[in-house]
């Protein structure tokens, strides 16, 4: 009995070989550990840290800054955040069946804003009276993050087996992606529409004349954070790290560039005066400036989806308005408003507020690029 005991105690030894057990503090040795594959490192379910941080610490929610002068897009650290918190939740609560952001259900969009609420201040937004053009740039950011995210999609499931093996690729959706979700993206993708639409695209993109390489930033952001002149971020984002250019083409079209601004003879030109520069130079373009980002549509209107909250019930003093109207921004909006809504004024027409025909034109291509 005694050595059957002895047996059983030494058994359960260090390396199984008769050592006595480990004690409790002491973990494998070295050489112990060197028989034992090493645990292979995997990224973790993304988390957006620096919001849960700011939320936590402050109990405030973060105010998004935007672009007022030119492309009425979200700029700034506030602007990092959104997009990576949009694009996470989208990942983790939303399949990409869809052509494009617009055709998605309203249902989850409306949960999708409900949680950006969350950490965002879009009642701030709601008491703007540029509200209408804010929105639209929010909402540039929606629809940008739902290309993006089917992309990624995209390419997960070349990588678990594509078009060669959809039941293995069925069988490996992307963490943090949930398997109904993913059945519904691969569903999509095999749709023969979505196929003729992903062969159209790569021909399109074989024909790119260059690439940005400045990166997932945004033009307007990246001037906003790095305080550099539209013509100093284009050249940035067609140059390599040595200083080189990318293209010869791009190069050429820089020196057009330096040479119509110093025709203006202006250090600091207005934001009109800089775009009608890059179009000259770059072209136009459906709902983008090029060089330069979005183009917000001349009579904005709100995404029906877009449902930030109530407007301030409480109305505002003359003195308010009198400060409010001192702004020519303001002002100028007033006069838009006026102009488009009312019978007669200043001689132009009147326009319902059902009557939208005129916007879409100005509408970009959802599936075009916005840097």
């Amino acid at each position: 009995m005694l050595l059957f005991i002895m047996a059983d105690v030494m058994g359960r030894g260090g390396d199984g070989a008769g050592d006595p057990p480990l004690p409790p503090w002491r973990g494998a040795g070295l050489h112990e550990m060197d028989g034992v594959p090493a645990r292979r490192k995997t990224r973790g379910k993304a988390k957006n840290l620096e919001l849960q941080r700011h939320r936590e610490k402050t109990g405030q929610k973060f105010t998004l800054e935007f672009d007022r002068a030119t492309t009425y897009t979200t700029v700034g650290r506030p602007y990092d955040l959104l997009v990576r918190e949009v694009g996470i939740y989208m990942w983790n609560n939303m399949s990409f069946d869809r052509k494009d952001w617009n055709t998605v259900t309203r249902a989850e969009k409306d949960a999708l804003v409900q949680h950006l609420k969350r950490n965002f201040d879009f009642d701030a937004i709601e008491d703007d009276c540029e509200r209408m053009h804010l929105k639209g740039g929010v909402d540039a950011v929606l629809m940008k993050r739902y290309r993006d995210r089917k992309s990624d999609a995209k390419v997960k499931f070349d990588e678990a087996g594509g078009y060669n093996d959809i039941d293995r690729a069925r069988a490996h959706p992307p963490e943090g992606m949930l398997l109904q979700n993913w059945n519904k993206t691969i569903d999509f993708f095999c749709t023969p529409e979505y196929r003729r639409r992903s062969d159209a695209n790569k021909g399109t993109r074989q024909k790119q004349q260059y690439t940005n390489r400045g990166g997932t930033s945004t033009y307007t952001n990246a001037c906003f954070k790095s305080g550099r002149k539209k013509i100093e971020q284009f050249m940035k984002a067609h140059t390599r790290k040595d200083g080189t250019w990318d293209s010869d083409l791009a190069y050429q079209q820089y020196i057009e560039l330096e040479r119509e601004f110093e025709l203006l003879n202006d250090p600091t030109p207005e934001p009109a005066k800089e775009v009608g520069v890059f179009e000259k130079v770059l072209g136009s373009r459906r709902g983008h400036y090029k060089g330069i980002g979005r183009k917000p549509p001349v009579t904005p209107t709100i995404p029906p989806h877009f449902d930030v909250g109530q407007p301030s019930q409480e109305a505002p003093t003359k003195d308010a308005l009198a400060q409010m109207l001192e702004d020519p921004r303001h002002r100028d909006a007033l006069a838009e408003f006026l102009r488009t809504y009312t019978p007669g004024y200043g001689g132009g027409t009147s326009k319902g507020a059902g009557d939208t025909q005129g916007d879409e034109g100005d509408q970009d291509d959802q599936d075009d690029d916005l840097e």
